[in-house]
């Protein structure tokens, strides 16, 4: 689920990877505020109380939805930063790659082969760092969390919900398999797709020469 060796690349740029998830989960906790305010209200027009004991209902639940508007927001920056500077970082590790390779072709990675990972592969790498890796760690706490919160309340509820979370990992693998024997797939054409072109540009330089 996580390969150590694409996780050291992103050597100090860790740090935005908990930052973001740390957002999550206050962005999870404001979400039950949100939840409990609701029932909250609904038990109170169940209750008939009065308009005066909905104000401070009303004052809360508009904190909490701003507050969780500003944590999405800036969960979203963190992201996008995380993002630019990885891709800019591996672009530069590639750049350098090439630089020493030059035209040739060692150890089966072709300049054709370098050039897609450089645009298309660090692409998906983006996803993997920003989206995949902060869900990830998000997706094993948040069970936790809500754990917590609703044992107190219904306990049958909160053990039906920690007895999922193997699923989450489970669902994951799953994924992830199929995805990467479909990635594979596209991979390779895209690959050979790739060598194609270079040959029919470097072949441009020949036919000038000669004139045709």
């Amino acid at each position: 689920m996580i390969d150590k060796d694409l996780f050291k690349l992103l050597g100090k740029n860790k740090k935005y990877i908990f930052i973001v998830v740390l957002l999550m989960v206050l962005g999870l906790l404001f979400n039950l505020g949100i939840t409990a305010l609701i029932c909250l209200s609904i038990n109170y027009l169940i209750l008939d109380k009065s308009l005066k004991e909905f104000i401070w209902i009303f004052i809360v639940l508009a904190i909490c939805i701003i507050c969780r508007f500003i944590i999405t927001k800036i969960s979203y920056d963190v992201r996008d930063l995380l993002g630019r500077k990885v891709k800019k970082e591996l672009r530069e590790k590639i750049y350098d790659k090439i630089l020493v390779l030059g035209a040739k072709e060692i150890d089966g990675i072709n300049m054709a082969g370098l050039t897609q990972i450089s645009m298309e592969g660090i692409e998906q790498l983006d996803i993997y760092y920003s989206t995949y890796l902060p869900q990830f760690f998000y997706a094993m706490l948040a069970p936790f969390i809500l754990f917590g919160v609703t044992v107190g309340f219904y306990w049958p509820s909160a053990v039906a919900l920690i007895c999922c979370v193997p699923l989450i990992p489970v669902s994951i693998v799953a994924v992830s398999k199929y995805a990467k024997k479909v990635f594979a797939k596209y991979w390779s054409k895209y690959i050979s797709m790739g060598d194609v072109f270079l040959d029919a540009t470097s072949g441009l330089k020949e036919l000038k020469i000669f004139q045709a």
